[in-house]
């Protein structure tokens, strides 16, 4: 990952947040041939989506596949693990 003083790079469109939508806002842009640059003031992606190593959930635990049909496809191609509860 680039740090701000050295990353010098041209793009068409700047995702402020990696949340989920965030996330999903640079994959959307990517999928139309944009070129995305998301920034996270935090040391990690994923907002209030967070576990801890022992798998204790943090937050956002829970999707509903009828209600949020994209959340687990975008979970998945980011490679980030889900369990039925």
């Amino acid at each position: 990952m680039a740090s701000p003083a050295t990353c010098n790079a041209s793009v068409d469109v700047v995702v402020v947040g990696a949340g989920l939508a965030g996330l999903v806002c640079g994959r959307r842009l990517q999928d139309k041939g944009h070129s995305v640059a998301v920034l996270e003031a935090r040391d990690r992606v994923g907002g209030r989506v967070m576990a801890t190593s022992e798998g204790f959930d943090l937050g956002a635990a829970w999707t509903w596949p009828h209600g949020e049909p994209s959340v687990l496809p975008l979970a998945q191609s980011l490679g980030l693990a889900a369990f039925p509860q």
